[in-house]
């Protein structure tokens, strides 16, 4: 299979797992943090264990896709890495940017730091971080934990590049986060979302550039 055509695979199958499973799980999630508002607690409890099952059945597609490029690879335990690494932790973050965003962004306003610069510092690391942990999950399946991290840093540096190009561009075609009618435009989700299609992307491909051709090529 030709390199490029390993790496295209390998992005657009990052994009429609994990960004497909991440927007479909919260989703649901969403709508059963709506219909349980006579009991917050509970409905918020569930909706992330049914938020976090979806991650998990999307993380274990992925990991099987990107085993199917990658030869000589071992899908049962990239499967198993993804699982239980990838969602728990892509999880773990969203609830930590949720619970932390007031906080930081009263910071910021306290050091004299506009809301769209917090956004940027807070999102572009938790990108890094998550992409990286990822990669490493899956490329330690795939292999070895040495090509596991030399996917990680490749992955996570990109997937951070890409996400906050997306952030310029769009703060640059008006769409700035933390502006006077982002709220009436959803501004931070529309942003977020746009990353994370750009950071899967160049995340995806980053992986795909690395999975050796052949049986014999070192991984």
């Amino acid at each position: 299979m030709r390199r490029r055509s390993i790496v295209l695979r390998s992005a657009l199958l990052t994009v429609r797992d994990l960004v497909g499973g991440l927007l479909i799980g919260a989703a649901i999630g969403a709508v059963i943090d709506g219909l349980g508002k006579s009991v917050p607690m509970l409905a918020r409890t569930v909706a992330v264990i049914v938020t976090g099952t979806v991650l998990v059945i999307a993380s274990r597609i992925w990991a099987v896709d990107i085993a199917e490029l990658a030869v000589g690879s071992d899908p049962k335990a990239a499967r198993r890495a993804a699982a239980f690494t990838v969602a728990p932790m892509i999880v773990v973050i969203a609830l930590a940017l949720t619970g932390l965003e007031p906080a930081l962004v009263q910071r910021g306003a306290g050091t004299g730091l506009d809301i769209h610069v917090v956004y940027a510092l807070v999102f572009v690391p938790a990108t890094l971080l998550t992409a990286a942990i990822g990669a490493f999950a899956l490329g330690a399946g795939l292999y070895q934990a040495a090509f596991g991290l030399r996917a990680a840093i490749a992955a996570g540096f990109t997937a951070a590049v890409a996400f906050l190009t997306v952030v310029l561009l769009m703060d640059a075609a008006g769409w700035r986060v933390g502006a006077p009618d982002a709220g009436r435009r959803a501004t931070m989700v529309v942003v977020t979302t746009a990353g994370l299609f750009a950071a899967a992307i160049a995340a995806g491909g980053a992986i795909g550039a690395m999975l050796p051709r052949s049986a014999g090529e070192p991984s």
